[in-house]
């Protein structure tokens, strides 16, 4: 038990330092540190019990040209993706270059978040693909609650430059 503990503090602790590092440096090209997203929805025990152990497991896919449409998953070694069918497979990588940034949303009713700020911001200079957004921590800020998530956007070939 206190091992679990331990180990969820770890994963806090080192969410805050993704923060910190995302607001201090937004914008930078990496790879992505994930390779394969499967569907979750929460009546999945197996899957809960994962995200709740590692809330940085559950990320969100949306494609840059249709943001209205998200899908929920978790993230899983590719070396997993045999153990589930083809159709719960959400997302699996296929380019290495990526831009990264912190995407905030606010806890209310509508969740209103500043990603579409933030991917026109990277198409004025790139063309775009898929969105993964990782969980990183729940905070408040200025009396507001909000949901912190480390977002890769994907960077097509022929971009501009």
């Amino acid at each position: 038990m206190m091992t679990k503990r331990m180990q969820k503090l770890r994963y806090r602790m080192q969410a805050v330092e993704i923060l910190d590092i995302l607001k201090e440096q937004p914008y930078q090209e990496t790879d992505i540190d994930t390779e394969c997203i499967i569907s979750f929805d929460l009546i999945e025990r197996d899957k809960l019990r994962q995200y709740i152990e590692n809330p940085y497991l559950y990320t969100r896919v949306q494609n840059s040209h249709s943001l209205s449409y998200e899908q929920r998953g978790i993230t899983i070694p590719i070396e997993m993706s045999s153990s589930f069918s083809k159709s719960s497979i959400l997302w699996q990588k296929q380019s290495t270059r990526y831009i990264t940034f912190l995407m905030k949303e606010e806890v209310t009713d509508d969740y209103p978040n500043d990603l579409s700020e933030h991917l026109a911001y990277i198409q004025k200079t790139h063309r775009t693909g898929a969105i993964i957004s990782r969980f990183l921590l729940c905070a408040q800020e200025n009396g507001k609650t909000y949901d912190f998530y480390k977002t890769f956007v994907e960077i097509l070939p022929d971009s501009m430059k």
